[in-house]
């Protein structure tokens, strides 16, 4: 069955760390995300500045597709609406998920947001 884009959505889960696509008011697909921070700097949840904080990297951890929509073209769908919210909230992200990392180097017009963690 043919999806219609206006059945599509893409948001943000804070609460689940991740951001999640839905068609037709169901849940497609899902790319989890990890705050670096926590990975590199003994934070508690009070020190924490928020998801929607500049200077944040958060990792872009792995892409799951429900089964009925794999090869449906949908993930390019979540990662690109993904990024465009992350590019909202000032993010800048490291790309451990290789469908991200891959879809990246495809898409110079992403490249501003991939943060440089070699330091």
């Amino acid at each position: 069955m043919p999806i219609d884009t206006e059945t599509l959505r893409v948001a943000d889960n804070t609460h689940r760390n991740r951001f999640e696509l839905e068609v037709r008011n169901e849940l497609a697909g899902i790319l989890g995300y990890v705050d670096l921070r926590f990975l590199t700097e003994p934070l508690s949840l009070e020190d924490r500045s928020g998801p929607r904080s500049h200077g944040v990297v958060m990792s872009l951890m792995h892409t799951v597709m429900a089964e009925e929509f794999e090869d449906s073209g949908l993930a390019t769908v979540l990662v690109r609406q993904s990024l465009e919210i992350a590019r909202g909230y000032g993010w800048t992200v490291r790309p451990v998920c290789p469908y991200v990392a891959e879809f990246l180097t495809a898409h110079p017009e992403y490249h501003d947001l991939i943060a440089d963690v070699s330091a």
